[in-house]
């Protein structure tokens, strides 16, 4: 019965009747908007506030649908609503269609839209006519285990690729071992991006330290400099140039797409820095082995005499990639500190255990630490934590509430570091 009833939920035809039905019922109004939609397995949020910020520079009226929150318009912000602590970063038709009506009537044109593996495999989007989408990267993450296995995801991350027509475009990272892939099944001008020189729109990073990172960019005969201040990082400029490469397309001026990408805001719970008596501590949300590995390569810029990290071991994460958390955070933290984060259906200190199972015949005991109430953790990581130490605490980010073996409890890192910090000085 229960596969039954799986199967009538996740049936595309129904799945793709109610997002018509939406549409219908709100009047289409994607039709009066330009849509660009943003997928991948990291960097959707910031990659969106790029877009959305190079738009507005370029005099365009921009909303925006995303993790961190729903935009009609540049001053209106509704927060998304959760499902158990994660916001719905893809809401369902009925909403989708009901804030884009809402954008309309407020005279936005522009819709930037963090596209899900979620929102693509029921069918959220469809009847949306997406101008362009870009792909930001494709790696293992949590996510696959509701898909269960990784072609699946990578099958739903294709459908918004699908979904585009011929005058539409698809910008791709060059260097994804999955480009092929995607530049086979879409209809859509393929653009590339990337470090790799063959790329459509190449990029060089000629600077970068805890400051800063300049990116050069260069397509055909236009040739400019990015300075990435308030989001520096490799990660970031990849990001950067996948809407470099989307908004050249649309013929916007580079001085205004250097001007939204060097203006953007940092992004809450995206490498927020803190700092107090000698030490900073690094808020980050990355939860993948490649979000981990990125985040740790910008932190070894800021040369720290030591990096102390604090994650909590996601239980109902496939085993396959909590192990390799937990193998690359032993080889590149002088101190791996575990704890819990969200877990709606199993004890959260089973996370803690696959741990202790995984390092235990690996890894000297004192590259470790488990502490179970991550209050406690974050604590005595800071206590630990010497002058010019970096402790980098990683998973949640921005996140404000956290499922503890299906008890709702408000949790926020940056809350709790502020106020460590405090006390500590």
């Amino acid at each position: 019965m229960k596969k039954f009833l799986e199967s009538i939920k996740r049936n595309q035809f129904l799945r793709k009747s109610i997002a018509f039905f939406a549409s219908f019922c709100y009047g289409f109004p994607s039709r009066k908007l330009v849509v660009f939609g943003v997928t991948g397995t990291n960097g959707k949020t910031t990659t969106s506030y790029f877009l959305k910020s190079i738009l507005e520079k370029a005099g365009l009226k921009t909303g925006l649908i995303g993790t961190s929150g729903y935009w009609l318009d540049e001053k209106t912000k509704i927060e998304p609503a959760a499902i158990g602590t994660q916001p719905i970063t893809t809401p369902d038709p009925f909403y989708l269609q009901s804030l884009l009506k809402k954008m309309v009537k407020r005279g936005t044109k522009y819709v930037v839209m963090e596209v899900s593996s979620f929102g693509l495999r029921d069918w959220r989007v469809f009847g949306i006519n997406f101008k362009g989408a870009i792909l930001t990267n494709v790696s293992l993450c949590h996510h696959i285990f509701e898909h269960k296995n990784f072609k699946n995801y990578l099958e739903a991350k294709k459908i918004l690729f699908k979904m585009l027509n011929e005058k539409s475009f698809a910008v791709l990272p060059r260097e994804s071992e999955y480009f092929d892939d995607f530049k086979k099944i879409t209809k859509a001008k393929v653009i590339s991006y990337g470090f790799e020189p063959s790329s459509d729109v190449y990029g060089k990073i000629i600077k970068e330290n805890a400051e800063e990172t300049v990116l050069k960019v260069k397509k055909g005969d236009l040739d400019f400099e990015i300075s990435l201040l308030k989001n520096g990082g490799r990660y970031n400029a990849l990001n950067a140039l996948a809407v470099i490469a989307l908004t050249l397309e649309f013929n916007i001026d580079y001085n205004k797409i250097k001007e939204g990408i060097e203006s953007c805001p940092p992004l809450e719970g995206r490498f927020e820095v803190f700092r107090g008596k000698g030490i900073t501590v690094i808020v980050d949300k990355a939860n993948t082995p490649q979000a981990f590995k990125e985040v740790t390569e910008r932190v070894k810029n800021l040369k720290p005499r030591r990096i102390i990290g604090v994650y909590g071991n996601f239980v109902e994460f496939p085993l396959e990639i909590r192990q390799l958390l937990a193998e690359f955070s032993t080889n590149n933290f002088d101190l791996t500190i575990i704890t819990v984060d969200d877990s709606a259906n199993q004890s959260p200190e089973e996370g803690i255990t696959d741990f202790l199972d995984y390092v235990v015949s690996r890894v000297k005991p004192e590259k470790y630490l488990a502490i179970e109430d991550r209050k406690e953790a974050i604590k005595e990581a800071l206590k630990r934590a010497e002058k010019n130490d970096v402790v980098l605490i990683l998973g949640r980010g921005d996140e404000r509430l956290m499922n503890l073996g299906g008890k709702i409890i408000e949790f926020d890192d940056r809350k709790v570091v502020k106020e460590l910090l405090q006390n500590k000085r």
